[in-house]
């Protein structure tokens, strides 16, 4: 993140960057620098097409690949706590409200196979015409 910042800095004001250590060879400044010269000026937002995404872009400017993976286990962790579907399901007292983290899967893939299963018939009865 450091020589990211530096070479856009370095593009935008012409900052000198002699005195700090080479980036790894696989970092690819140029092309992450000009993504976020290109996100700053630009004023059309529809015309980003080509451009990283926001997962792309934090994937490829992190350094370790504990900080790489880290928003996507922490989706993957916001999507395991129980919200009030799961409670729609069932409910139960206060001091059972634990195996609400048991429930939640089993309603998930419940729903999911709903919406699989729905899609698949539209598609069959398309099919069969």
């Amino acid at each position: 993140m450091l020589w990211l910042s530096l070479a856009v800095a370095h593009e935008l004001l012409g900052a000198p960057i002699q005195s700090v250590p080479s980036p790894p060879r696989d970092l690819r400044l140029g092309a992450l620098a000009g993504h976020i010269l290109h996100r700053i000026f630009e004023d059309d937002e529809r015309s980003s097409h080509g451009q990283l995404s926001r997962a792309a872009f934090h994937f490829q400017v992190r350094e370790r690949w504990r900080d790489k993976l880290y928003p996507w286990y922490h989706a993957f962790k916001l999507r395991l706590i129980p919200n009030e579907l799961d409670h729609a399901v069932l409910k139960l007292p206060p001091s059972l409200s634990f195996l609400y983290y048991l429930i939640r899967p089993l309603r998930v893939t419940r729903d999911h196979s709903r919406t699989a299963l729905g899609l698949l018939k539209a598609k069959w009865t398309t099919w069969s015409r």
